[in-house]
């Protein structure tokens, strides 16, 4: 069973010295990774990880360049209590995502 394509597991460290510039560069080359795969293949989806082990959602603006995608989030316990963790929705909307 194939589910999808991840595209960068846990991208840029949260200890690299640019990882600021580095974030900003991540969501135009997600889109540009996950339009080239589905010109090939349209029936599975690809998975996108955030920036400082897949827990800031921070730089992602557009959620809706592509059906197919799914965010990977990594949450410990230790993250949610500095920080839960929220992603912003297109509509404004914020949603807490649990901790399981």
């Amino acid at each position: 069973m194939f589910l999808g394509y991840d595209l960068l597991n846990e991208p840029i460290a949260p200890y690299f010295s640019n990882k600021d510039s580095l974030n900003i560069m991540l969501e135009p080359l997600f889109k540009e990774g996950s339009g080239e795969i589905t010109k090939t293949d349209t029936n599975h989806i690809v998975i996108l990880g955030a920036p400082q082990w897949n827990s800031n959602f921070d730089p992602f603006t557009d959620w809706s360049f592509d059906d197919k995608i799914m965010y990977s989030a990594t949450v410990t316990e230790e993250r949610q209590k500095q920080k839960p963790l929220l992603i912003s929705l297109n509509s404004g909307i914020k949603q807490v995502c649990p901790c399981i």
